[in-house]
């Protein structure tokens, strides 16, 4: 059987490289799928991944042959990505860990904290 990776916010560059690489591509995509994603994707799966327990509802469908890894194939999908993985028990970026990512005042916060230099910015309402 060939092992599967989920791609979150659907590309079919992803889902033809994971193919190129003997992977099956679980591709979840903001509806509606675009065509090439459902040309190239093993399973091409239309999810709003800004809903957070809607997208771990389908977590239930891989518990029997779970995939290998969950990826972020878009910024927007970083965090859903992780939520899953952290659902899959999947090794990668947690979702603590993209929040600081995607969060830029938040990821600044650490950068200072840490001693890391990053650019000044201020708040714009």
């Amino acid at each position: 059987m060939t092992e599967s990776v989920v791609i979150v916010g659907g590309r079919s560059a992803a889902a033809k490289a994971a193919r190129s690489l003997g992977f099956q591509s679980i591709v979840l995509s903001t509806p509606p799928v675009h065509p090439t994603v459902q040309k190239y994707a093993d399973e091409a799966i239309p999810a709003d991944f800004f809903d957070r327990w809607s997208l771990l509802s389908l977590v239930a469908r891989w518990r029997l042959r779970p995939p290998i890894a969950a990826v972020a194939a878009t910024e927007e999908s970083v965090l859903p990505a992780a939520w899953l993985r952290t659902a899959l028990r999947l090794p990668g970026l947690r979702p603590v860990g993209a929040e600081r990512f995607r969060d830029k005042r938040h990821m600044k916060h650490w950068f200072r904290r840490n001693g890391i230099p990053c650019a000044r910015s201020r708040r714009v309402r």
